[in-house]
């Protein structure tokens, strides 16, 4: 067997004795919309919406904005 495919069986297996364990889901699928894990009791929570992306526009003109006053507080003038 090639060494790679050894190592990549051995760490899966850890990581795999390592979720349950902690009484985690092993099966991939179950992260694929996974928002958090709480820590206190271990429960797992899944992902309520996706984050609302800025476009570019709205990206560009905050940046400009925060250099802007950047310039501003170092008093900066152009």
């Amino acid at each position: 067997m090639p060494l790679v495919a050894v190592l990549f069986y051995i760490i899966k297996v850890a990581v795999e004795r390592s979720l349950a364990k902690k009484s985690l889901p092993i099966s991939s699928r179950e992260y694929l919309s996974l928002g958090y894990v709480d820590a206190e009791d271990g429960t797992v929570h899944p992902m309520s919406e996706k984050p609302a992306r800025k476009s570019l526009r709205e990206s560009i003109a905050e940046w400009r904005e925060k250099r802007k006053s950047k310039k501003e507080d170092n008093g900066e003038n152009k």
